[in-house]
């Protein structure tokens, strides 16, 4: 199982990566080296094949974690839930968190702590992380994960998971 942060040749990726001043724009779980778990614009909550994915997709981070069965069961079925009830991506959350990176790019303001437009039956990318089971952050998972950029992401899990036995060096 692998953790990804990717971008992509996408305007929208292009201005992630712009306004939050990283390198990466998406986050997504890949299972197998074989079938993506992501949430799109488009799609929403979906499951790609690792090839198509691939085809549009630049890893710029990845943590990989060489779990067992059941620990990695325990991160594939809280996120085939979400897939299973088709759950939307939340653009009006995108919509506020798009608005707060630009404001933050411009007058260098802080990020507010949540997203006062989000839908907790939609999800972002980044808010798909709050589905992982705790071992995945250290024990230490957040509350919430409506305002987190996927830089963020990336350093917080990596972060909290850098001297755990399961995970690839």
């Amino acid at each position: 199982m692998r953790l990804l942060w990717t971008k992509n040749s996408k305007i929208g990726s292009k201005l992630i990566c712009w306004g939050t001043e990283g390198d990466c724009s998406h986050f997504a779980v890949e299972f197998d080296d074989c079938v993506v778990l992501q949430s799109n614009m488009l799609q929403g909550v979906n499951l790609v094949s690792s090839n198509e994915f691939f085809k549009h997709n630049e890893i710029m981070h990845e943590i990989k974690f060489n779990s067992d069965l059941d620990d990695e069961e325990s991160v594939w079925q809280p996120l085939v839930k979400r897939l299973a009830s088709k759950a939307d991506y939340d653009k009006k959350a995108m919509a506020y968190w798009a608005l707060q990176v630009i404001k933050h790019r411009i007058t260098g303001s802080p990020y507010p702590q949540t997203n006062k437009w989000d839908d907790a039956k939609k999800y972002m990318c980044i808010e798909l992380a709050l589905e992982l089971p705790d071992f995945i952050f250290g024990d230490k998972k957040p509350d919430s994960l409506s305002f987190v950029t996927p830089i963020n992401l990336f350093h917080m899990i990596d972060e909290r998971t850098k001297n755990a036995n399961f995970r690839t060096h």
